[in-house]
């Protein structure tokens, strides 16, 4: 199901909804962050809305086209 919202822009969820993503750093560790529904629809990492992993496309920032995720295995 796909929304437009009120600045055309294409949404493929509720964005009511809790939106969090995966932020990683060497300080904090990982931790999951409420954020708006522009960010989280450009969010190439893990994404979730309700606490359920979210797997559908990625949209440029402030745009309706898509673009391809490729999600890399880092061995440390």
């Amino acid at each position: 199901m796909k929304f437009i919202d009120n600045t055309g822009l294409e949404i493929n969820f509720n964005p009511a909804a809790k939106l969090e993503v995966l932020i990683s750093d060497n300080f904090f560790g990982s931790r999951w962050t409420e954020t708006s529904s522009e960010m989280f629809r450009s969010w190439s990492g893990d994404r979730r809305i309700n606490g359920v992993a979210f797997n559908e496309a990625v949209y440029k920032f402030l745009s309706n086209e898509t673009v391809e995720v490729v999600k890399e295995t880092v061995i440390a």
